[in-house]
C-alpha cells in the first residue's frame, strides 16, 4: 500500500517528463526520495548516457534528493533483448516493454530499492494501483494515457510495493504540473522505438544480430501460390499492409496475414483473411484477481492501440486460454501480449500464440 508521508521510496528516473513529475510530485508531498537511474540498453559511445544523465543530475539537484545509477545492461541483454531477437526470428512481433516492466523496473530496480531501506519504488507510469488483500490494478482515469497494458505482467508481490502517482492524470495536467514543479527544466524527449535499437533502427540491429531473419523470401497467397518476394520475414507483422514490396504493387490490396518462419514465407490476403474468431494465450498472468475457474467475460486489447474488444475468456490447466471474440478481430498477431480487462480493472495477460477462424 502506499506509504505516508515522510516515508522513503525510490523513484525510477530515466530523464523524462513522466518520471521526471512523479519524482517531483512525492518530494512536494513530504516523501524522502532516491531516485534510480537504470541502464539497460547498450550504448557504445556513451552519448546517450551522458545525456540522460545529466537531465536526472538537473532534476535531482531541483529536488534535493540523492540518486544512483545502477547497471542491468548485461542482464538486460539476456532477457530482454534476447527473447526480442529470437521471437522476430521465430516470425513474431514481441513486446519487449512489459518484458522491461516485469524484469527490471518492477524487479531489479524494485529489489535494489527495497534492500536501500525503501517502502514501495514510484515510476512514471499512467495508471492506477488499489490496494488491500490484493493489490488492484486498474487504466489511468484519463484514457488518452493509459499505461496498464504494459504491466499486465506484473505480480502482486511487485504490485503491492509499487506507486504510481500519475494514474490520474491527462496530458494537458501532467504537462500544467510539470511547468509548476519543474519551471526550466527540459527532460529527455519520447522514445518511438524500442530503447535498444536507438542509433541504426530495428532493421540494422536485426541484419547485424540475426541475420537469417533479414533473408529473402517467397510472398505467398494462402493457398500457396508465390505472388513475389520480401526482403526478410523480420521487417513485416501480421496485420501490415504497406511495404510489401514491388512485385504486389498495383495488386490487391494485400495485407500480412501470416508469418512462416519455417519456409522464410510471407502469407499475405485480404482484410476478410485477416479476421481471427479465435486465439489461443500462453502464460497467462492473472495479475488483479484469482485464476478463474470457469469461462469468464472479458474485454481485451491485442496490442496497445487496440480498442478493447469484447469476448470470453477459456482459461486452460496448462497456464493458458482461449479467447473468442464477440465480434472478429483484425490482425491477431503472435507473441505480442493479450491483455484482459474487466471494466477498468486489468484481470491478466498472456501472449498470444496463435490466430484462427471457425
Amino acid at each position: 500500500m502506499i506509504p505516508p508521508p515522510g516515508s522513503s521510496i525510490g523513484v525510477a528516473l530515466s530523464g523524462g517528463k513522466d518520471s521526471s513529475l512523479a519524482a517531483a510530485l512525492l518530494a512536494e508531498a513530504g516523501y524522502r526520495l532516491t531516485g534510480y537511474h537504470l541502464l539497460l540498453a547498450p550504448d557504445p559511445a556513451g552519448s546517450i548516457r551522458e545525456t540522460t544523465e545529466a537531465r536526472v543530475d538537473d532534476l535531482c539537484r531541483r529536488l534535493r534528493i540523492p540518486w544512483k545509477t545502477l547497471d542491468f545492461s548485461g542482464e538486460f541483454e539476456r532477457l530482454v533483448v534476447g527473447p526480442f531477437l529470437r521471437d522476430y526470428q521465430a516470425g513474431k512481433t514481441p513486446n519487449p516493454c512489459a518484458l522491461c516492466n516485469l524484469e527490471f523496473k518492477a524487479g531489479r530496480l524494485l529489489e535494489a530499492a527495497v534492500a536501500a531501506g525503501a517502502a514501495a519504488l514510484a515510476t512514471g507510469h499512467y495508471a492506477r494501483l488499489e490496494y488491500g488483500e490484493r493489490a488492484v490494478l486498474k487504466k489511468n482515469r484519463s484514457p488518452e494515457r493509459d499505461e496498464s497494458y504494459f504491466l499486465g505482467l506484473l505480480r502482486q508481490e511487485q504490485l503491492k510495493r509499487l506507486v504510481f502517482p500519475l494514474g490520474t492524470f491527462s496530458d494537458a495536467r501532467a504537462a500544467s504540473e510539470l511547468k509548476r514543479l519543474l519551471p526550466g527544466f527540459e527532460p529527455m524527449p519520447v522514445s518511438q522505438e524500442a530503447c535498444f535499437t536507438a542509433g541504426g533502427g530495428l532493421r540494422a540491429m536485426v541484419r547485424r544480430l540475426i541475420p537469417d531473419a533479414a533473408r529473402p523470401g517467397d510472398i505467398v497467397d494462402e493457398s500457396g501460390t508465390v505472388l513475389g518476394r520480401h526482403p526478410g520475414i523480420c521487417f513485416f507483422t501480421v496485420g501490415q499492409r504497406r511495404g510489401l514490396g514491388p512485385d504486389l504493387a498495383g495488386r490487391g490490396p494485400f495485407y500480412v496475414t501470416g508469418i512462416d518462419a519455417s519456409s522464410n514465407r510471407l502469407v499475405v490476403g485480404s482484410r476478410e483473411e485477416l479476421l481471427a474468431e479465435r486465439m489461443t494465450v500462453s502464460e497467462i498472468n492473472w495479475v488483479s484477481i484469482p485464476r478463474p475457474s470457469a469461462p469468464l467475460r472479458v474485454s481485451v486489447k491485442i496490442r496497445n492501440t487496440h480498442p478493447a474488444a469484447s469476448a470470453e475468456l477459456v482459461p486452460r490447466e496448462a497456464g493458458g486460454g482461449e479467447v473468442r471474440f464477440d465480434r472478429p478481430q483484425e490482425a491477431v498477431t503472435p507473441g505480442q501480449l493479450a491483455v484482459f480487462y474487466r471494466e477498468d480493472l486489468v484481470a491478466g495477460a498472456g501472449f498470444i500464440r496463435r490466430a484462427g477462424r471457425e
